[in-house]
């Protein structure tokens, strides 16, 4: 997924992106955010609000987890 962070809660362990809007190659309109959890919290170290990011998210203990980012 390719996608903006919005929102970074260290705290908390999340990470909040901005959602693409779906069904529309090349759309540039976000429709809402989700948050994600995030597997290593290293990535905090990495990243900051308004990054454009790659990552790949895996439903761990029913918690949608971050478990591979790389910023663009």
């Amino acid at each position: 997924m390719r996608r903006s962070i919005e929102k970074i809660d260290e705290p908390r362990g999340s990470i909040t992106v901005q959602r693409a809007q779906e069904g529309t190659v090349g759309a540039s309109d976000t429709i809402g955010s989700e948050k994600f959890a995030v597997q290593d919290g290293l990535l905090f170290n990495a990243i900051r609000e308004g990054d454009k990011v790659v990552f790949t998210v895996q439903e761990i203990n029913g918690v949608n987890t971050i478990t591979k980012l790389q910023k663009e």
